[in-house]
């Protein structure tokens, strides 16, 4: 029974640190924003090309207004609140 107790305490503690954790923002530079476009794929000799058409075009981002500093990442969708 105590043994059951303690494994109790032990679950709840750990649940209820994981969610007091530091709020995230955007402002620290993420992984994927220094990665860098690889070379083209060559085939080698006697087997045909790649076919362009095929290849995965990645464009280019739409300018958006820069966020505030200290604004948290959007995770979640924003809360819909009615005008009423």
């Amino acid at each position: 029974m105590r043994h059951a107790r303690f494994g109790l305490l032990l679950v709840v503690a750990a649940l209820t640190g994981a969610c007091g954790g530091t709020s995230i923002t955007c402002d620290e530079p993420q992984v994927y924003q220094a990665s860098n476009a690889g070379e083209r794929i060559v085939a080698p000799e006697g087997l045909s090309d790649l076919q362009s058409i095929k290849e995965l075009k990645i464009p280019e981002p739409s300018p958006q207004q820069p966020r505030p500093e200290g604004a948290p990442c959007l995770e979640r969708p924003p809360v819909y609140q009615s005008p009423n």
